[in-house]
């Protein structure tokens, strides 16, 4: 399926934001 920029670039940020709230309480760098 097809994205647009904007909508790729939001969904990026959004599993970013997501990954380092998981990884911020592990404590891990990433």
């Amino acid at each position: 399926m097809r994205l647009t920029d904007a909508e790729c670039r939001a969904r990026f940020a959004a599993a970013r934001v997501a990954h380092l709230a998981t990884a911020g309480a592990d404590g891990a760098p990433r």
